[in-house]
């Protein structure tokens, strides 16, 4: 730790509950996908308050540039503030009680996303090249990401490098994960089967087409895909989340509708896995007399990690941040899946994980994520802002 580091962190923490109370009302208010209008409003004003000028990208992210761009150098710093369909079960002072919630910690991201902004405004004439900074939606359903490219968020000074930060609430407050592994989160596809029969009297079934039959029929043979057509050293899952069908207990209804997921680290898997259920879907539902299609709904690449990226850069300043005990670094697989993959594809990421506290440290912590009742150490949201801004501040001086 130097004297620079050292003056950052203490900035940082004067800030403290600025980004607590920003985190607050993001959590209080969640939004799901790119249909954000009042976060984007909400974070567009607090930006403009420290000095920015928000450049809101197609009503479903935000970004904000700052440098001098002396030098060709330019660095994207991201963080996702989408919500989830989930009812909030905490008792926390500030939850959510609209039908969403921060169930995944995009709220924390954000707020210490946002607290490098403030720390980069205070230093910006430190800044040689360029800082793009970007609060991006709909990170859940895979379209913000792709949204953001598709807007040029890359381009128009083209980004060199960039990195986001993520809490994870199974691990000790403030510990930073690093996964070696180059492709350490998987790819994911979203899928829908819609399933077609013949609707008739329950009493009567020969005169219909049962569609749950189909569907039941389909759902078990799904996951012969895994166990049987692809090698037991992948790692993949293909999950069958929702089931609807039926409104009555005595009729056949005329149809079925299955959602599900597929995970794999190959996007060739995943493209197998896509074939094979359709192919599935389409026979089995005809063997019935009735028919099935399926539909992807949406597509998140596979997770590329630069470690080039990381040893030369990213390892130091986290050293000279925090020195070397809050630092772990890992292969293991994750399937688990992000959109900033997006981002991955096109320029050198580095994904970084920071602990949001443990059931050890409080009976409170350590819910898994996307759970109705998680709740994350807000005092972890100094660390990741000044991770954010020093990461940037080094690699544009």
């Amino acid at each position: 730790m130097n004297n620079q580091t050292q003056l950052l962190l203490k900035e940082t923490e004067n800030i403290k509950n600025e980004l607590i109370a920003f985190r607050r009302h993001l959590h209080k208010n969640p939004e799901v996908g790119t249909n954000v209008p009042n976060s984007i409003n909400f974070i567009k004003n607090e930006l403009i308050k420290i000095g920015y000028n928000p450049k809101v990208i197609a009503n479903a992210g935000v970004l904000v540039e700052i440098g001098k761009r002396i030098n060709d150098k330019v660095y994207l710093i991201h963080a996702d503030f989408d919500g989830l369909k989930i009812q909030e079960e905490t008792n926390l002072e500030f939850k959510s009680t609209n039908g969403n919630m921060h169930a995944c910690g995009h709220d924390m991201n954000a707020a210490m996303l946002f607290g490098a902004a403030k720390i980069l405004m205070k230093y910006k004439d430190k800044i040689n090249g360029l800082v793009k900074i970007l609060f991006q939606s709909g990170e859940e359903n895979f379209i913000g990401a792709k949204t953001m490219i598709e807007n040029k968020v890359l381009e128009n000074p083209k980004v060199s490098a960039g990195m986001t930060c993520h809490l994870f609430s199974i691990g000790k407050s403030g510990i930073i994960v690093y996964n070696r592994n180059q492709t350490p989160m998987s790819g994911c596809v979203f899928f829908r089967i819609d399933v077609k029969g013949i609707s008739c009297h329950g009493a009567l079934p020969e005169y219909g087409v049962d569609p749950i039959n189909i569907a039941a029929h389909i759902h078990l043979a799904l996951q012969t895909i895994t166990s049987r057509e692809i090698k037991s050293s992948e790692a993949v899952t293909l999950t069958i989340g929702k089931f609807i069908a039926g409104n009555s207990s005595n009729a056949i209804p005329d149809s079925a509708l299955m959602e599900g997921s597929i995970r794999a680290h190959k996007e060739e898997i995943l493209d197998k896995i896509i074939k094979r259920i359709g192919e599935i879907s389409t026979n089995i539902a005809k063997s019935f007399n009735g028919d099935a299609t399926l539909t992807i709904t949406s597509r998140c690449k596979v997770l590329k990690n630069n470690n080039e990226l990381f040893d030369n850069h990213t390892l130091k300043n986290i050293k000279e941040l925090f020195g070397d005990k809050v630092l772990y670094q890992t292969n293991e697989f994750s399937t688990g899946a992000d959109d900033f993959a997006e981002y991955s594809d096109l320029i050198p990421i580095n994904y970084i994980m920071i602990g949001g506290g443990s059931k050890e440290e409080n009976p409170a912590y350590g819910n898994p994520m996307h759970n109705s009742k998680l709740i994350l150490n807000e005092d972890v949201l100094t660390k990741g802002a000044a991770l954010f801004a020093y990461n940037a501040m080094e690699f544009t001086k």
